[in-house]
């Protein structure tokens, strides 16, 4: 009855997010990301990690999560740049207040009527698509409108979002039904919405085909695609790992509602073997698997949650011969037994996070830690 792995952010270098328990290599994650990617620091400022650089986010409170990602493109180019975006009765001072990143690249924008504007084409496509910027306002709380605009029957969507005089990243979600050219807006081209504020200071435009907003891309002169966390494996745990019996617990949150899931298993490749416990592509769904000599021993139907499966949530799985539960926070979940049964028909010896061969289980969202104990009791 004891804790026999330990993960939680701390130590990394390049390629590597170093575990803690057992004090050993293999206990260490590989992780590659073949490009740069973005992460709120303990600051609560915007920094950009190279390629392959474990990203230790703050953006779930005062502990550090490892942040993990699918690809995903910034689809508006020039999204530190607003004076490269074309003005309607309106303007744009650079250089006129402290970013999120803490340089003097903020941008104030000023509406000089109702019907004023920047916009920028992005070629966002007919599926779920978020755009995203920060504003604050220089003088006090008040609205500020945004919009998007796709023509040839595309429609168009204006939002009025409440700016306070801290930076906020705003998003506004929409699927549009046409093609023809795409545009977002700072502003509103078409008035009448009742704002109160005439001026914000903005800063880092992003739009990409997703129902929600991921870690900020910066762009230029064209589209940038941040590539996916992916090879999040550890070495051989098997003398550390016992396959009769355990608890996998796991402190995270998810933020693309999708199937993706942190396992042990016998194989890097296979989970013939393996404890699985992650999520679903429903919002409100987990999802736990166990599988010996490739057969289920619990059953595939997953746990339907009434929690926010995008906050930080303690999640568990119990597994000892006729003795299966998953639980989220202090609710717990029986589990129907499968055809299956325990011991595991070979030794459980990996800490998986998504599936090495599968990029569809790539894991997206914030892990807290990962624990993994020796004994059903410590459920």
């Amino acid at each position: 009855m004891a804790l026999k792995y330990l993960y939680v952010p701390s130590g990394y270098k390049s390629s590597t997010a170093y575990g803690v328990l057992p004090n050993v290599a293999a206990a260490d994650f590989s992780l590659t990301r073949a490009s740069s990617g973005s992460r709120l620091n303990k600051d609560g400022l915007i920094e950009v990690e190279t390629s392959n650089i474990p990203r230790l986010d703050y953006s779930q409170g005062s502990c550090p999560t490892l942040l993990l990602e699918t690809s995903l493109t910034n689809l508006v180019p020039y999204s530190e740049d607003l004076t490269q975006w074309t003005k309607s009765n309106s303007s744009v001072a650079a250089n006129a207040t402290l970013d999120p990143k803490g340089t003097n690249n903020g941008f104030l924008v000023s509406l000089n009527t109702s019907s004023s504007y920047l916009n920028k084409v992005a070629n966002f496509l007919a599926e779920p698509t978020t755009f995203s910027v920060y504003l604050k306002s220089p003088t006090v709380a008040g609205t500020f409108p945004l919009n998007w605009y796709a023509s040839n029957g595309g429609g168009h969507h204006r939002e009025l979002v409440n700016v306070t005089t801290e930076w906020k990243r705003f998003e506004i979600k929409f699927t549009p039904t046409g093609l023809g050219t795409r545009f977002v807006y700072i502003g509103d081209n078409r008035g009448g919405l009742g704002e109160t504020l005439s001026s914000v200071y903005a800063w880092g435009a992003q739009v990409e085909s997703n129902s929600f907003a991921t870690s900020y891309i910066p762009t230029t002169a064209s589209t940038v695609t941040r590539s996916a966390d992916t090879g999040i494996v550890t070495g051989d745990l098997s003398s550390y790992l016992n396959s009769t019996e355990g608890v996998l617990e796991i402190k995270v949150s998810r933020s693309i509602p999708k199937n993706t899931v942190i396992s042990i298993s016998s194989s890097l490749t296979s989970d013939n073997n393996s404890v699985r416990l992650g999520f679903t592509a429903s919002e409100t769904v987990l999802l736990h698997q166990i599988e010996s000599a490739g057969t289920t021993v619990i059953s595939q139907t997953p746990s339907t949650v009434s929690q926010d499966l995008t906050k930080i949530n303690v999640i568990k799985l119990k597994w000892k011969d006729g003795d299966f539960q998953a639980k989220i926070g202090d609710d717990v979940h029986n589990i129907a037994e499968g055809a299956g049964s325990l011991p595991f028909a070979e030794s459980l010896a990996y800490v998986r996070i998504g599936y090495p061969n599968d990029t569809s289980y790539d894991y997206a969202g914030n892990i807290q830690y990962i624990k993994i104990y020796d004994s059903a009791s410590d459920f």
